[in-house]
């Protein structure tokens, strides 16, 4: 007797009869949960950019024993003004496999402003000035 399903949760169930002994197996398998965002790092952690040109910021999410969180929804708030400045191509990114979220900005006007990442419970702040 052998069968496999998947329950509405995503557990898959094995059932098979081991032919060593005749004895019946069951296995569940266990979903991996994920890791709670304890850190957010912005590389660079601050921004200089000159007038007319694009820079990236790589925001870092990870967890508990310094593990990448996945799926975690990272959004880019530009401050006040500071969007006569720079223009974000994307103010919301989800995390990768490596815990990463990668926003694009462009320097449209020189001066200084900052932008803060923010997510359900961390935010870091980076400062930008725009360079002529």
């Amino acid at each position: 007797m052998n069968s496999i399903a998947l329950d509405k949760f995503g557990k898959l169930h094995i059932c098979y009869t081991d032919d060593s002994n005749g004895d019946i197996k069951y296995a569940v398998s266990i979903n991996q949960s994920t890791p709670i965002p304890v850190t957010m790092e912005a590389s660079p952690a601050e921004l200089i950019i000159r007038e007319y040109e694009e820079v990236r910021v790589y925001i870092t999410v990870k967890g508990d024993d310094n593990n990448p969180v996945q799926g975690d929804i990272v959004k880019a708030r530009i401050k006040n003004d500071g969007d006569k400045l720079i223009k974000a191509y994307s103010k919301e990114q989800t995390t990768d496999v490596y815990g990463q979220a990668v926003f694009t900005f462009y320097a449209k006007k020189e001066g200084k402003t900052s932008v803060t990442f923010k997510d359900e419970s961390l935010s870091i702040k980076v400062p930008v000035t725009v360079i002529e």
